[in-house]
């Protein structure tokens, strides 16, 4: 979990989840068990895959933010001397 501070960061925390397993019924596959059950994944792969590319293009933008304003910054010394 996420939440914006009011100093502009982020404040993150695990949450781990106790949720029961997920079967599903697929006696084809080689790690089912005897009745012909699969464990599944907890996750939604889609969500998972659209959350690390946003994630991504956040810190792609905040890192040209912070190049802009050290050229800024670099252009106001330069005006000094």
């Amino acid at each position: 979990m996420t939440a914006p501070r009011p100093d502009g960061g982020v404040a993150a925390r695990a949450v781990t989840l106790n949720s029961p397993p997920v079967v599903a019924y697929d006696p084809t596959s080689p790690v089912a068990n005897v009745r012909g059950y699969v464990d599944a994944p907890e996750i939604d792969p889609i969500s998972e895959v659209s959350n690390a590319l946003a994630a991504g293009r956040a810190f792609a933008f905040s890192a040209k933010v912070l190049n802009a304003a050290d050229k800024d910054e670099q252009t106001l010394l330069d005006l000094k001397t």
